[in-house]
């Protein structure tokens, strides 16, 4: 899988220049000829308003979906037409079935 390290998504540089980090999503959630999965991480201070661009919002929790340290949205379709998905850590269900 290539990664390409992306500047403009870095908590820091997304401050700076918002548009510039969207543009980068857009590209990289661009339709392309082969199917396939774009993995995009970043930071708090840039995954919030990212999310709210695409057009994700959590109903009743707050303006802002939230991103903590450690969580994952998972996001599924093409922008305007998303599911989005949260996870906040990735401890075990306990009320899950064991293994057989």
């Amino acid at each position: 899988m290539p990664v390409e390290p992306v500047t403009e998504l870095g908590e820091e540089e997304f401050a700076d220049d918002p548009q510039a980090g969207l543009a980068v999503v857009e590209r990289l959630l661009a339709p392309r000829p082969a199917p396939g999965v774009t993995v995009i991480c970043s930071q708090g201070g840039a995954i919030p308003s990212v999310l709210l661009a695409l057009g994700v919002h959590v109903e009743g929790v707050r303006v802002h979906p939230p991103a903590a340290k450690g969580s994952v949205w998972v996001l599924g379709g093409r922008p305007g037409a998303l599911s989005a998905d949260y996870f906040r850590n990735f401890d075990p269900d306990p009320d899950a079935p064991g293994p057989a």
